[in-house]
């Protein structure tokens, strides 16, 4: 596949990309034979763990970025946050209100943005449905808060999506 052009840039196609081919085996083609409704058929379990995989994938990959060689001092230094929110792509005015708080708390934002990051993906691919269940919820409501005070289009959305297998 060639998206080709300015808009292949991102990685956000891509990711959206291998998340609705995964989709198309959720299917349970197999059964359509003998209704076209099933009432009841477990999502394949691999396709799951890819799903699963995806998601560890974007976050793990997001997570070392932030800790290469070529990652901004700020992440080092837990300040990111202090100036995230007015740098971002089209602030809204939730972002103004995050901007001012307390300088403690972008250091704690700092902290869980590299526990979500760092952390919840291993935790997704552990067999304990709970200990999934609990790194997804997180991981979504971190997509969620990101949602709440700015606009990245839909990769926070389609970077959720993945958790919720």
């Amino acid at each position: 596949v060639n998206l080709g052009g300015w808009t292949s840039n991102y990685g956000w196609e891509w990711l959206t990309l291998e998340l609705g081919f995964l989709s198309i085996f959720l299917c349970p083609l197999l059964t359509v034979w003998r209704s076209p409704f099933p009432q009841s058929v477990p999502p394949p379990a691999l396709v799951l763990f890819l799903f699963r995989w995806c998601a560890f994938r974007l976050l793990i990959g997001a997570g070392m970025s932030k800790l290469g060689q070529s990652s901004s001092k700020c992440w080092r230094e837990l300040s990111c946050t202090t100036t995230h929110y007015f740098t971002q792509p089209m602030p809204n005015p939730l972002a103004w209100y995050a901007h001012h708080m307390p300088e403690s708390i972008h250091h704690l934002e700092v902290l869980l943005t590299f526990f979500e990051q760092l952390v919840l993906p291993f935790l997704l691919l552990l067999p304990i449905r709970a200990v999934r269940l609990f790194a997804a919820s997180a991981a979504v409501f971190f997509q969620l808060g990101i949602v709440a005070t700015g606009n990245y289009a839909w990769i926070n959305f389609v970077g959720a999506l993945p958790t919720l297998a």
